[in-house]
């Protein structure tokens, strides 16, 4: 017999449990290929937010190697995709290539969908570190992302900027960076500051895209290099965060002429 519930979906207690980590996971959270199904990711991104989790959320259509390339870039513990398209045989196992592909062989990478136990196997043997089938609690993945989560080394490989990426997480985290790290000061510096939806993000990846276009010679590469560090507050609750200006622009495009990270701040 069905019953009426008071509230629209089950009750998520907002509570921090990662702080007994290492540091804060860092989570990349996206969608491969034509799924636009994103209902289901967003309540995992804000159950993970409300755990004490920092979210880098990089939005729907994205490819294996934009996957892979935020997830180098931002230092993310693991890499989670959301599958609803019934095209993980595919997109899983190019995923995994480009993780190796642009430096970083180590990240653990979560599927998690519509995804049948058949393929499951498969999957795992092809380089998935988990899959996650519907069902699953968000407690679960909580746990699943705590357990991926492993003390700062110094060096994660011999990529210059996967390394890069780790030397701003120590330096984040208030911890020494090595010693022989490379330290030059931009050409130039500019700061976007405003209240919250006053269209910084979407400013910052218009003057990106620019930056870029103008930017490219005859072949197609790209003469110069942007960088864009983008600061979100934590939770004043959790100490978790919700990182999505990454979104507002598109790497299926940019590729490796923009560097992006986001980072979580109090306040």
């Amino acid at each position: 017999m069905t019953t009426t519930l008071n509230a629209p979906t089950s009750e998520f207690e907002k509570k921090d449990r990662c702080g007994d980590l290492a540091h804060r996971p860092r989570v990349l959270l996206g969608k491969m290929g034509l799924d636009g199904h994103d209902r289901g990711v967003k309540v995992i991104a804000r159950a993970l937010r409300d755990s004490g989790v920092h979210v880098i959320y990089s939005g729907l259509w994205q490819t294996p190697r934009s996957i892979a390339l935020s997830a180098r870039d931002e230092d993310c513990d693991v890499i989670a995709a959301s599958m609803m398209s019934n095209s993980h045989r595919v997109l899983g196992p190019r995923l995994v290539e480009e993780r190796a592909r642009l430096g970083r062989p180590d990240l653990p990478i979560m599927m998690g969908g519509i995804i049948p136990q058949e393929d499951i196997r498969a999957l795992l043997e092809g380089g998935i570190h988990r899959c996650f089938t519907t069902g699953m609690g968000l407690l679960d993945i909580v746990e699943a992302v705590r357990e991926t989560v492993r003390p700062y080394g110094q060096r994660v490989s011999g990529h210059a900027t996967a390394q890069l990426a780790r030397d701003i997480s120590l330096a984040h985290d208030g911890q020494a960076v090595r010693g022989d790290a490379r330290k030059r000061r931009p050409s130039r510096v500019i700061g976007i500051t405003g209240s919250p939806g006053a269209g910084k993000s979407t400013l910052s990846a218009q003057l990106a895209a620019e930056f870029t276009r103008r930017s490219r010679a005859g072949d197609g590469a790209c003469e110069g290099r942007i960088a864009v560090v983008a600061f979100d507050p934590k939770s004043p609750i959790t100490s978790g965060a919700l990182l999505g200006d990454r979104l507002r622009m598109d790497f299926n495009t940019l590729d490796e002429a923009v560097f992006y990270r986001s980072l979580a701040i109090r306040g």
